[in-house]
């Protein structure tokens, strides 16, 4: 994905009778990258698309969820629910001592990696 600036003067200087030949030159990119920015200008998208990062744990977040709640519960806090996304993490936490040891919560996740027979 090339920058918005680029993006810009691709259409800067197409507008202004510059050639797709030259622009690519100009800017030291493929003459197709600047086929395709041009026909999405003529389409009528004046910037281009950002699409947000997908996080790699995303596929993950219901057992974290569920993880961090039965740890929480084991400690004697309040059920933990995941903060709104997008939102400044500090506004959706505070820090509360904990009600047990971290001993308790080492049992706890020992209780739960140990293996099952069965």
């Amino acid at each position: 994905m090339i920058s918005v600036a680029l993006y810009q003067t691709i259409q800067e200087w197409h507008g202004s009778g510059v050639g797709r030949r030259e622009i690519a030159r100009r800017l030291k990119i493929d003459v197709k990258t600047v086929r395709r920015y041009l026909r999405k200008i003529e389409a009528g998208i004046l910037m281009p698309k950002r699409s947000s990062p997908v996080s790699k744990l995303d596929p993950f977040l219901d057992r974290i969820t569920e993880l961090a709640a039965r740890v929480l519960m084991a400690v004697g806090s309040a059920p933990w629910e995941p903060p709104l996304t997008g939102t400044n993490v500090d506004a959706c936490w505070s820090y509360q001592e904990p009600a047990a040891p971290a001993s308790q919560v080492h049992q706890a996740f020992q209780h739960d990696r140990a293996p099952s027979n069965g």
